[in-house]
């Protein structure tokens, strides 16, 4: 804007001519002589001798900026190495001292190799090591967001401060203007200052959130980021985020943003066992036969009335006749041919042991999944028609591997424990105390044992199941005086190696079975009973990689005898022992 010639009252501490040009923005208003404008370019030459004044502002720029957010341009020469700079924000009232400028915050570069800030009101706070050419014209410009100034000399980032102090936060009345030091001969040009304009809201666009919510409904200052995200079942097309720059645009202004279907079904089907349906956002599962129904998982088909049994040492299937017309038991076999089907009045039935039947056995750190597949003997190839149905039924039992038995007394009998944390299936394991080492009969009843101090312990841990390929392996087993998981707490095996040194890791003839001996002991205080805690690992007796046929990590493993040392089962044990 044009602004007429004024006089304004000086509120420094030293005398001042002040006055205004004529400027398309604003006009200088001068705190020290010796400054001339012509053309939009000026000169001058700050005092050599006043020692005070460079410790503070030489020009400002009027009229003042009412923002927090606002941009500061020049170019600036010297041919003495020592230059002037901004001055970021000055406020009405300040005052200085040899030390100390108040309400007063800018920089000037000094001999090519340093910027000098006054960030807090100390004229060297912080000193900036940065090389800058001499004798030349260089841009200087200062961005301004709120207490936040960012420096750049030649389009080159010099260095971020915060303006601290009482008016650094200010949003109102900010002048800005020159930073010389003393003994200074200037020429510049083309000084500006503008606000910083804010940039547009951001569009709403479907299935996107903008964070933060603001950005979408209205406009964004200068330097804020807003990121973008799409709902669950759509794809990101374009930047993840865009910051408000300079002149009100966003970052990447070209680059559209929006969300695209992701079709679920390209990727193994979407998980659906039959027909995958791609739908916004998401996708759903259907049976390509009006005869199977999915389950409740939304994903498989099966036969309706179809069941599967899964038992200790097998699994079974059986698949009503009604739902199969035409079809005959000579036709139904399950992955090994010769493993047939059976029938009654109305259902056919398939079953198989864990290690028979081209049964597939999946293994992973909880469960243990047996997996076949009824099929329907194939056609004769001379057949030219037929009105019977292809099939093909894969079933599954899953068996958890990892469990804690816990018993409450120690009028030590057999506990025993299913466990069961997939419903479809379950092994039996059980745990007993034996009063010798012919593990012939376990202490029954409930009845007090009396210990004496190393009077020796037998028990015996093992999984009851017909799959001889079965093991277990005690991994965690540990005594404590309650019964409850709490301290104190002495341990017998510690991540399937031998701590207790009475340990004896006892010879057996089943892999599916584990004994041990100790000899008794007490908690010293007040206690009069024992609990004994033991968790157990079940693995697959094939699996060379598996926890029980790695054992012990470290220290003395807990092995058995006889080649085999394949351990598997996790399974705890409380007994509580009366003294």
């Amino acid at each position: 804007m044009v602004v007429s010639s004024t006089v304004f009252k000086c509120s420094l501490v030293f005398g001042c001519t002040l006055f205004l040009l004529p400027s398309s923005q604003g006009a200088w208003r001068n705190l020290v002589s010796s400054w001339t404008d012509s053309g939009g370019q000026w000169t001058g030459s700050t005092p050599t001798s006043d020692s005070v004044f460079h410790f503070g502002p030489v020009r400002v720029w009027t009229p003042a900026i009412n923002s927090a957010n606002y941009e500061i341009t020049s170019r600036v020469y010297s041919t003495t190495g020592i230059i002037c700079g901004h001055m970021f924000k000055y406020k009405t009232g300040s005052t200085r001292t040899q030390s100390l400028v108040t309400k007063a915050w800018g920089y000037y570069l000094i001999n090519g190799n340093s910027v000098r800030v006054s960030s807090t009101g100390i004229e060297y706070s912080p000193i900036v090591s940065y090389s800058y050419p001499t004798n030349q014209w260089n841009n200087l410009r200062s961005v301004v967001l709120g207490t936040q100034v960012t420096i750049y000399i030649n389009d080159k980032l010099v260095k971020q401060v915060n303006m601290q102090g009482t008016g650094a936060d200010s949003s109102s009345d900010n002048y800005v203007g020159l930073w010389c030091h003393s003994n200074t001969n200037e020429r510049g040009r083309d000084f500006s200052v503008q606000k910083l304009p804010d940039c547009p809201k951001l569009p709403a666009i479907n299935h996107l959130t903008v964070s933060p919510s603001k950005c979408e409904t209205s406009s964004s200052s200068f330097g804020t980021t807003c990121s973008f995200r799409c709902s669950r079942g759509f794809k990101l097309n374009g930047p993840s985020n865009k910051t408000c720059a300079s002149g009100g645009k966003w970052t990447e202004a070209g680059a559209s943003v929006r969300c695209t279907d992701v079709n679920e079904c390209l990727a193994y089907n979407g998980g659906c066992s039959h027909v995958c349906i791609n739908t916004a956002g998401g996708y759903r599962c259907s049976c390509s036969d009006p005869d199977l129904r999915l389950t409740n998982d939304n994903h498989t088909c099966e036969v309706p009335d179809t069941r599967v049994t899964c038992g200790p040492s097998h699994i079974q299937i059986s698949i009503p006749k009604a739902r199969l017309p035409g079809v005959v038991v000579q036709d139904l076999h399950l992955l090994d041919p010769s493993c047939r089907a059976t029938e009654d009045s109305t259902h056919f039935y398939l079953k198989t042991l864990f290690n028979q039947c081209g049964t597939v056995t999946n293994k992973t750190s909880s469960s243990i999944t047996y997996a076949n597949k009824v099929i329907e003997r194939p056609l004769p190839k001379n057949v030219t028609i037929t009105r019977i149905r292809e099939l093909e039924v894969s079933f599954t039992c899953s068996y958890s591997r990892k469990k804690e038995l816990i018993t409450s007394q120690f009028q030590p009998h057999k506990s025993k424990l299913i466990f069961n944390k997939n419903v479809r299936g379950n092994f039996s394991f059980s745990f007993r105390f034996y009063p010798n080492s012919s593990f012939h009969t376990p202490y029954a009843g409930n009845f007090t044992v009396p210990l004496r101090l190393r009077q020796p312990m037998f028990f015996e841990v093992s999984v009851e199941s017909e799959n001889r390929e079965l093991d277990v392996l005690a991994q965690d087993c540990y005594a404590t005086p309650f019964n409850s998981v709490t301290r104190p707490r002495h341990w017998l095996i510690k991540d399937g190696c031998l701590v207790d040194s009475t340990l004896k890791d006892l010879n057996t003839s089943s892999p599916s079975v584990q004994r041990f001996s100790f000899q008794a002991f007490r908690f010293v205080g007040n206690y009069r009973h024992l609990f004994f805690h033991c968790h157990v690992t079940a693995c697959d007796g094939n699996d060379v990689k598996s926890v029980c046929a790695r054992g012990c990590a470290k220290g003395k493993p807990v092995k058995r005898k006889e080649k085999s040392q394949r351990r598997r089962l996790m399974q705890g044990l409380q007994l509580q022992a009366v003294e």
